[in-house]
């Protein structure tokens, strides 16, 4: 280690025995005997002649740390240091194991309400709730909420980041409290009030974090995360439609609604724990930047998806009754229509965020646009003058086209990013907020669709198939919402949305440590250290 040789009549740095305690401690360096022997020597006033010996920092064997002089000083600043190392994005156990994470959240949080379509069957046909109207909208209003409170709380996230960590255990709370409240429920709006907003609230606060840190976690495969985190929710409606629908017929909706908010409270409260962000907490409050909404593609793209969540949550909410009411289907077939979908969803969001990575943003809207209305328009339009078998394969083609629209979104985020740049914008756009505005905009529309739903039950179309039934009009609707969520595409063809984007574009950066890792890979520790001093 080389002599520390001091200006004349100058004081050490404030933060020099700091450094002197991690160079001291630090494993990755060896010091020799020769080194530690190295004398010093302190010019006294001006005189260059008058000089005396310091004394040499004492020997450390790096082997025995406990030996460290001042051992707890030392340890506090090689933990200060540790904690800031960034571990690597896109792989490597911190990655996996927060993806693991994700998927499990998701898996619970959104499994529940996406398999609303088991309750409505339920409620419908058992009392004290048969006889009222509006059991739609508690479904809507549980998934309507969680998608548009994302916006308050991606901007309270990046006003406080400190915040971001408290959401998990907030929104766990409320999620237990609102499935035991709503076993109390005699009336339909006791069940809209509890198991469809406050579900809605605590699940929204729930999983806001998963989302923010998951744009830490992945960069370059940040399509393929998106995709699998929102199979999960599929993955969970395989089996749980089954799981539910016997909880209820054997043992009531009281028993079940509580049984599963204890299952909520085991089950997650472990999975939070690797809900963490992979960059170092900024201490200091970080300004919006609304630069994103002077760009037209984010607009289609908003629009667009606004307009497809509008039909897309129908067939969930009532392919159970349309196999009761028009098929005369069993129970089991009943429960199968929401099984089916769920297991498509799996294959489809998976794949529809691998082909994010890989092709532009519009090409997979497109793909995904003309396989969702071909199986609403043809498929399930004409399910009715065949069988039930008609109807399972909608839910085939459907799960597999519409269920993966949602993991197309980090796509959306980096091409409005890309077309920022090309008008010549240099601020850090808002991609917490991006999110945000993309969950709150699905929404809009799942809320809506709760009322406009009900509304087109019983409205009769002229023509075969489903089209002539009670649900001829539910048809029509989610072919056409599916077909102007292909918005963005047309505004590639006309020019508005740019031809092409990077595929590995890091839209996130918020620092220099993360422009290193675009660049090779691992930061380097003094990097860390310095990145998140500057952030401090």
């Amino acid at each position: 280690m080389e002599s520390a040789h001091f200006p004349p009549t100058s004081t050490p740095e404030p933060n020099a025995d700091f450094r002197y305690e991690l160079e001291k401690c630090r494993p990755s360096r060896s010091i020799t005997s020769a080194e530690s022997a190295t004398s010093s020597v302190r010019v006294i006033g001006n005189d260059p002649e008058k000089q005396e010996p310091v004394s040499p920092k004492p020997h450390v064997d790096l082997n025995t740390p406990a030996i460290c002089p001042h051992s707890t000083e030392s340890e506090h600043a090689l933990s200060r240091e540790q904690d800031r190392v960034i571990p690597p994005a896109d792989g490597g156990p911190g990655a996996w194991l927060f993806l693991a994470g994700c998927f499990g959240i998701e898996a619970l949080v959104w499994g529940f309400p996406f398999c609303f379509g088991v309750f409505q069957n339920y409620y419908s046909t058992h009392e004290p709730f048969a006889s009222e109207s509006g059991i739609p909208v508690i479904g809507t209003c549980a998934t309507g909420l969680m998608y548009f409170e994302a916006t308050f709380l991606f901007a309270m996230g990046q006003r406080w980041p400190k915040f971001r960590r408290h959401c998990g255990p907030i929104g766990l709370f409320i999620i237990v409290l609102a499935l035991i409240t709503s076993s109390f429920s005699t009336h339909v709006w006791h069940l809209i009030l509890t198991q469809g907003i406050l579900y809605g609230i605590g699940g929204g606060i729930l999983y806001a974090p998963v989302l923010m840190f998951l744009d830490e976690w992945f960069v370059k495969r940040k399509g393929l995360a998106f995709g699998v985190m929102m199979a999960a929710t599929g993955m969970s409606g395989v089996a749980l439609p089954f799981v539910l629908d016997w909880a209820l017929n054997r043992y009531s909706y009281r028993t079940m609604l509580r049984v599963w908010g204890v299952v909520n409270l085991l089950l997650c409260g472990p999975l939070l724990y690797f809900i963490r962000p992979r960059l170092p907490v900024l201490h200091r409050r970080r300004p919006f930047s609304f630069a994103f909404f002077r760009t037209p593609t984010f607009w289609l793209f908003q629009i667009g998806s606004i307009l497809e969540s509008l039909g897309f949550f129908i067939p969930t909410i009532y392919l159970p009754t349309f196999a009761r009411e028009i098929l005369g289907s069993g129970k089991i077939e009943q429960t199968l229509t929401v099984s089916i979908f769920n297991t498509a969803s799996v294959i489809g969001a998976v794949f529809a965020g691998l082909l994010t990575d890989k092709l532009h943003i519009s090409t997979v809207i497109m793909i995904l646009t003309i396989g969702t209305c071909g199986s609403v328009f043809l498929v399930w339009g004409l399910a009715a003058q065949i069988n039930m078998g008609w109807t399972l394969a909608f839910c085939v083609f459907y799960g597999l086209t519409a269920g993966g629209y949602s993991s197309t979104w980090s796509g959306f985020v980096r091409q409005t990013n890309v077309d920022l740049r090309r008008m010549g914008e240099r601020d850090e756009p808002g991609v917490g907020l991006m999110y945000g505005l993309l969950l709150a905009g699905r929404g809009i529309g799942s809320v809506a669709s709760g009322p406009i739903s009900e509304n087109l039950v019983g409205k009769h179309v002229n023509g075969f198939g489903a089209y002539g039934t009670a649900f001829g009009g539910l048809v029509i609707f989610t072919g056409v919402t599916a077909l102007l969520g292909g918005l963005g595409y047309a505004g590639r063809l006309v020019g508005l949305v740019g031809d092409q984007a990077p595929r590995t574009t890091d839209y996130g950066e918020q620092h220099e440590a993360r422009d290193l890792e675009k660049k090779g890979g691992e930061v380097p520790r003094e990097v860390a250290v310095t990145a998140t001093k500057e952030m401090e």
